[in-house]
């Protein structure tokens, strides 16, 4: 028995359809978990709340060490980053860098 190609149409139809709404909810499913993770992000930042940071006028960057429980977040590629994410910051404010000593 051989079926038609008009026969054929409604089954595509449906698939079509179906596999269009599992995506749909499988993109929903993927931004919601992208929206979860960055909210479970924990930042935390300490520094004296008594001091007037606008009387600066330099700044340097001191030797650290990172500390992460991601062993990843540990190499120096990504303490070069955060130094020069620093810096620019800084920089853009119109803070001048000393690397011995800052004024």
């Amino acid at each position: 028995m051989k079926m038609r190609v008009s026969e054929l149409q409604p089954r595509w139809g449906f698939r079509r359809r179906l596999f269009h709404r599992l995506r749909q909810a499988l993109g929903l499913i993927f931004s919601l978990l992208v929206a979860h993770s960055a909210m479970a992000q924990k930042i935390t930042m300490e520094f004296d709340q008594s001091v007037d940071f606008s009387k600066f006028k330099t700044f340097a960057i001191r030797d650290g060490e990172l500390n992460s429980k991601n062993p990843a977040l540990n190499s120096t590629l990504v303490k070069k980053q955060i130094d020069n994410d620093i810096k620019r910051s800084l920089e853009a404010r119109g803070q001048l860098r000393f690397p011995d000593r800052p004024i």
